[in-house]
């Protein structure tokens, strides 16, 4: 289960990721998170993932999708669990990748 919610934050568009990204849920998110976007034309994405418990390779291909749509991303906040993923797979050589 995930609980997205979103802020206009200095400009940007956060949109924070509370519980865990998987197969079961990604299509729902990614769905959410379009939505976000087209509610907030022309504002650089930040996904917050300070309360990201796990991503799965369906949630990585979302944030992926993402980064190819708007060109630009930044996921910040990621506990060292969810970060290795990122780091693992290469996400932090494509964008911005913060640990918490």
């Amino acid at each position: 289960m995930i609980e997205i919610k979103n802020a206009v934050v200095d400009g940007k568009l956060v949109v924070y990721l509370n519980g865990r990204i998987d197969t079961s849920n990604a299509q729902e998110v990614e769905a959410k998170i379009d939505s976000i976007v087209k509610e907030n034309p022309g504002k650089e994405l930040v996904l917050d993932g300070e309360n990201l418990k796990y991503i799965s390779s369906a949630g990585l291909r979302v944030v992926l999708k993402l980064r190819k749509t708007l060109g630009s991303l930044s996921v910040i906040k990621l506990t060292p669990d969810v970060y290795e993923v990122f780091e693992l797979v290469g996400f932090t050589d494509l964008m911005t990748i913060q640990q918490a």
